[in-house]
């Protein structure tokens, strides 16, 4: 009977333990609590939230800031927000630049960002695809004239 208790509490302590230890993890990686901003956004929020947590910025790559050497790999752009009235710039070196990577285009990166130099160090970057399915704007009002 001491043997069965014995086995329950060991499993106990242990199931314990990686609960713990899942958790400091969890909670020491800056990516897995990120706060999402546009790049206007970014630049006018309290520089004090950006220690502790990594944000996600999600922007269009601004025409003419795409920089990358193959050999490091490194790809530096910057971000700017839908009315192009400021930009953010991102470093990123977790390989190789998307294949659908584009100035003009829509992107999301997470990382964490240096308020001093305005910089985002990216550890993910996701492009966004334009939407094949939207709806031609001249079509859009011929049927609504025929209606």
């Amino acid at each position: 009977m001491q043997k069965k208790y014995g086995k329950f509490i060991a499993a106990g302590v242990l199931l314990t333990t990686a609960v713990v230890i899942l958790g400091v993890v969890t909670l020491n990686d800056p990516t897995v609590s990120l706060i999402h901003y546009t790049p206007d956004q970014l630049l006018t929020t309290n520089t004090a939230e950006f220690h502790s947590k990594g944000v996600q910025v999600d922007g269009i790559v601004l025409e003419g800031s795409e920089q990358f050497d193959p050999t490091v790999p490194e790809l530096r752009f910057k971000i700017r927000d839908m009315e192009n009235t400021v930009s953010v710039a991102v470093v990123y070196r977790e390989g190789l630049k998307p294949d659908s990577f584009k100035e003009g285009q829509g992107v999301v990166v997470d990382g964490q960002y240096d308020p001093h130099t305005k910089t985002i160090t990216a550890v993910k970057l996701m492009t966004k695809c334009p939407s094949k399915y939207e709806a031609n704007p001249d079509t859009v009002t011929a049927r609504k004239a025929e209606l």
